[in-house]
């Protein structure tokens, strides 16, 4: 017997009427979970849907396949439980199984209802009871829209409409006055109590709930690799550290993935050179456990790895013989490698970035024999194995690079920053259904860089401090459906650093450790990539 208690419900910002920057469709929601009147710790299953109040339609699912209320038939979604609390932002696709971002117009409708479906293991699946009412923060979504349904002239009097605009003409020309205007929400400084020490080369990721960092080199002059770690709870402010038994040998420049239970760390440089080891950190334990070395990729860094849903899919880097294109799958559920035999990857390379994008794995960029490069190659998959390997444009795309990032966004790969003898400051948008680039807006760009950070939001990339000769503490946000950038603030005084380690919670940017002025460091701090909000009343 099931209990569940729905402990907040949120959209991640309010969008404005006429914004030029839509809300992303994202909700996040923690809640409680209770087994037999006790609060639940563990790993378990968990499925979404978005329905009326009387449970018989369905406006939204976490893969798209629930109809008339009914539970989605699809992968579930792996969340940690602790002490009977889980997170999951509702719609971000980064997230192993959810494939489907929320709709503004899921909140035209007069009630929606979160339904949850559960199983734990032993208990097998369960829908959770009761459903639980998005509230008007969730309705904040649909002011994407609004104006396009309910024009703003038609408003009553005293009406109250925000926009991202400081005079926007639209609502100044039909009867609207400014009221006032809510700032956006500074930078914020993590605690160091029980933090990891300064580091670079480290990995930092998102497991649902905490910030897990891990490996990296605490050396200023001379590297010293570690194999150490730390965990970061943001809701209470509090670090505490990672286990060491079992851990990996000390390394930085290695690879991570999350499944959705579990950390995988692989390759890197440690003391002795190329690493081809790895190591498996189960969240839920606090535990780590081998990778296999049987069948293993040979000793590397600046290769790329991603998760497919069931699998780790690692791709070229480098090692003394120079930079390699082979790629191998891992299955840790086996404990078991994977050699990948498809006709004609990309040329040899490291450097390079890759995205999972449903069915596909995209790399593209990096470093050659023969210097940079600007081409890539998709890695088709069916039925979870790979089966082809297609060669991608270069027609239109960004110049030759390393150094720079990509994020997936649902439907498109976007590339940007990045070095190659000189910082760019710009990038391309590449979309595999069509193989074709598109370039980015340079119109408020932020400063070119390299080594900075990524994350993508669910309807913006956001960048995040960097080097272009120089340590920097600039962000910005990339819309790719407006074409348009905007300037993220400074308020609260963010770090200039170089190579940090960021991370996406659902609601906010995580960024931790990297280099300053060419020395580790060992500060955290987050942002919430919200944009001012200007509020008009009607008159």
């Amino acid at each position: 017997m099931k209990a569940y208690l729905a402990l907040a419900v949120a959209t991640l910002a309010v969008s404005a009427v006429s914004a030029s920057a839509q809300a992303p469709g994202i909700i996040s929601h923690q809640g409680k979970l209770t087994v037999n009147g006790t609060n639940y710790t563990g790993t378990a299953q968990f499925k979404f849907a978005l329905v009326n109040a009387a449970g018989s339609a369905t406006y939204w699912s976490d893969d798209g396949t629930s109809i008339g209320g009914g539970a989605p038939v699809g992968p579930a979604i792996s969340l940690t439980v602790t002490r009977g609390i889980f997170s999951v932002s509702l719609g971000d696709p980064s997230v192993a199984n959810m494939t489907q971002v929320i709709p503004s117009s899921v909140f035209t409708n007069s009630g929606v209802y979160l339904r949850v479906w559960v199983n734990d293991g032993p208990d097998g699946w369960q829908q959770l009871s009761p459903d639980r009412q998005i509230v008007s923060v969730g309705y904040a979504m649909a002011a994407n829209t609004v104006s396009g349904t309910v024009p703003p002239q038609a408003l009553p009097s005293g009406a109250m409409l925000v926009s991202v605009n400081p005079q926007d003409p639209g609502l100044l020309s039909n009867g609207y006055r400014y009221v006032t205007t809510v700032p956006p929400p500074p930078w914020v400084n993590g605690s160091t109590i029980g933090a990891p020490s300064a580091r670079s080369g480290h990995s930092a990721i998102w497991d649902g709930q905490h910030l897990l960092v891990w490996g990296g080199n605490v050396g200023s002059s001379l590297p010293s690799y570690v194999s150490t770690g730390g965990i970061y709870d943001p809701s209470v402010d509090q670090w505490s550290p990672m286990s060491t038994l079992g851990a990996p040998d000390p390394r930085a420049g290695h690879t991570t993935v999350w499944t959705g239970s579990n950390m995988i760390v692989w390759g890197g440089t440690g003391s002795g050179g190329f690493v081809g080891t790895g190591g498996n950190f189960t969240a839920s334990m606090l535990a780590w456990s081998p990778v296999t070395t049987n069948l293993a990729p040979s000793a590397r860094d600046g290769h790329v790895a991603v998760w497919t849903g069931s699998a780790m899919f690692l791709w070229g880097g480098h090692n003394p013989s120079g930079p390699q294109n082979d790629g191998y799958l891992y299955d840790p559920v086996a404990d078991l490698w994977t050699v990948v035999n498809v006709a004609n990857p990309p040329q040899a390379r490291y450097g390079a970035t890759a995205v999972w994008a449903g069915d596909r794995v995209i790399v593209w960029g990096g470093f050659g024999a023969s210097g940079a490069l600007n081409d890539g190659g998709e890695l088709l998959f069916s039925g979870g194995v790979p089966s082809q390997w297609i060669a991608m444009t270069t027609s239109n795309a960004p110049g030759a690079r390393l150094q720079h990032t990509a994020v997936w966004t649902g439907s498109a790969m976007i590339v940007w920053g990045g070095d190659n003898g000189a910082a760019f400051g710009d990038g391309g948008i590449f979309n595999p259904s069509l193989n074709s680039w598109s370039p980015l807006s340079s119109a408020n760009a932020p400063a070119a860089r390299f080594n900075h950070g990524a994350v993508w939001t669910g309807a913006e990339m956001l960048i995040l401090d960097g080097n272009n000769g120089s340590d920097l503490a600039s962000a910005a946000a990339y819309d790719p459906i407006a074409d348009h950038w905007r300037t993220l603030t400074a308020a609260g005084s963010p770090l200039a650093r170089t190579s940090p380690g960021v991370a996406w919670t659902g609601t906010a940017a995580l960024v931790f450790g990297g280099t300053t002025g060419g020395a580790p460091d060992a500060s955290l701090q987050s942002l919430v990539p919200q944009p001012p909000w200007y509020f008009y009343s009607k008159l």
